[in-house]
């Protein structure tokens, strides 16, 4: 039986999904990863993903990108725009919808409210994976409320479908739309093995609401034992440089003991997680929580702020600890407790939870709505 017909099934033909979404490969944050990841199934089950992206990169290089690119076997179509990283007007019209059967949105922001437009004189049927919208930081949340209620609630209404990354998700969108799916995001582990060792590992692009610098704040607050331990920074640069952190770093005596890797390959991260026992993090928004969820793949047992998406995930989880990066020494000692019990049971933990996100499931949810909405559209 060839891959096609897998996917075909129940009588149902392969499809072609455009993936549309602000920045890509080679862009790295969770956003591209889980396209990135997605696509790559939906190719598993004999459908055909392209990526429909913005030709320049949202870091402080601006670099522009290819207009056409194959990237792992995956069509990625790069489109001009105007404007900024909160704000942009993309170059796009309706022809280049026209050649798939069905659009995938991520991500509330101007391309969502413009593929909404548009979707209707291509017609496309479309759905959205919501990403946490756009309430990444409390920076303009004011216009952010607004604009959600009076803009985003209206074009929301041309999407068949919102597929919700997390309850909190669930929550914004249930007053928006009648159909909002939860659909949790699949995660790929950093590898298949169990981590064996004491470091700390902190992964996440250089944004601002990382707030890797109260990570660095806390490592410096470590006493005993746990002062001995490394932290591993691993990240794109955003809008927040390496030196920057790395002066904090030797400002508050730890530059030894904190690390700056920038971006590694597959390969280069699950070798620096094989030595790892501890993921922190202190950031104040996540969408989803996928940085934390992969490395609980491997035996690492989080210790990271309250965020939403953190909370929601440890809930569950039944391994991990959140507390308020805000106070050096409340992360530390929170880190410290961890170390001092960290053992077999606690990264099997870890593990097990992470299991529970698999990529062929989420991949399955979508592609059976992607179906029933082109099935409700022909009758």
């Amino acid at each position: 039986m060839t891959q096609a017909e897998r996917s075909a099934g129940n009588g149902r033909s392969p499809l072609t999904i455009l993936h549309v979404v602000r920045q890509y490969l080679p862009a790295v944050g969770g956003m591209e990863a889980f396209v990135r990841d997605l696509a790559a199934e939906q190719r598993g089950m004999g459908h055909a993903p392209a990526v429909l992206t913005l030709n320049r990169q949202f870091t402080q290089n601006n670099r522009r990108l290819p207009a056409r690119e194959v990237i792992d076997g995956v069509p990625v179509r790069r489109i001009g725009y105007v404007g900024r990283r909160r704000y942009f007007l993309p170059f796009l019209g309706p022809g280049a919808l026209r050649q798939a059967d069905i659009l995938h949105v991520h991500a509330t922001d101007p391309l969502f409210d413009l593929i909404a437009v548009l979707r209707h004189v291509a017609r496309r049927p479309a759905v959205a994976t919501t990403h946490g919208g756009f309430f990444h930081t409390p920076a303009y949340a004011g216009i952010k409320k607004v604009y959600f209620r009076q803009i985003t609630r209206r074009t929301c209404r041309a999407y068949g479908a919102l597929f919700a990354n997390s309850a909190q998700d669930e929550g914004y969108f249930a007053g928006l739309h009648p159909n909002v799916i939860r659909v949790p995001n699949g995660v790929r582990p950093i590898g298949d093995f169990t981590a064996r060792g004491r470091d700390l590992l902190c992964i996440g692009r250089l944004a601002s609401h990382k707030n890797v610098d109260g990570v660095i704040r806390a490592v410096a607050a470590l006493t005993g034992e746990a002062a001995a331990c490394a932290l591993h920074i691993v990240g794109q640069e955003w809008d927040v440089s390496p030196d920057s952190l790395a002066r904090l770093a030797a400002e508050l005596g730890v530059a030894d003991r904190v690390h700056l890797h920038g971006y590694l390959d597959d390969a280069g991260l699950a070798r620096l997680a094989a030595g790892c026992g501890v993921f922190v993090s202190a950031s104040s928004y996540e969408g989803f929580g996928m940085s934390m969820v992969e490395a609980m793949g491997v035996g690492l047992v989080p210790v990271v702020h309250p965020n939403p998406s953190f909370v929601e995930l440890l809930d569950e989880a039944g391994v991990g600890r959140c507390v308020d990066f805000g106070d050096p020494a409340v992360a530390a000692a929170a880190i410290m407790e961890t170390l001092a019990t960290l053992g077999p049971e606690q990264r099997g933990q870890a593990r097990a939870f992470a299991d529970r996100f698999s990529w062929r499931e989420a991949a399955a949810r979508c592609v059976a709505e992607y179906h029933r909405l082109l099935e409700v559209g022909s009758r």
